[in-house]
């Protein structure tokens, strides 16, 4: 081999290692992002997961509360549902008063009329 055949051997290694180390550098830069990028999406699952914890307890401790409140809202639902009763009886017991009070005055204007006509 000649002397200038060696030069353009070593140049063209010189470029094939440049390349290669381009090649190195750029391999390394995506792994290394990849790496940021997986360690992103640990701590964003790690985070998830201790929220979906919090709500897991917040759900237990009202499912707690609901369980020692359902006795007293059905004791006001009772309460409610006897008022109710009550309001619809005061209602008709006022309707009975009402008839009794209108036809008071219409029993005694009629006997006194009635009276009247037979002298």
């Amino acid at each position: 081999m000649a002397p200038g055949e060696f030069r353009e051997l070593d140049r063209i290694v010189a470029a094939l290692g440049a390349k290669i180390d381009a090649f190195q550098a750029h391999w390394q830069k995506q792994d290394d992002r990849a790496t940021e990028g997986r360690k992103f999406l640990y701590d964003k699952f790690d985070e998830l997961g201790n929220d979906f914890q919090a709500v897991r307890y917040e759900v237990r401790d009202l499912s707690k509360d609901m369980n020692s409140i359902k006795p007293k809202v059905e004791i006001l639902e009772s309460i409610r549902l006897e008022a109710k009763g009550a309001v619809r009886v005061a209602r008709f017991g006022w309707l009975i008063v009402g008839a009794i009070g209108a036809s008071v005055p219409w029993i005694v204007g009629h006997w006194t009329t009635i009276e009247h006509l037979g002298r």
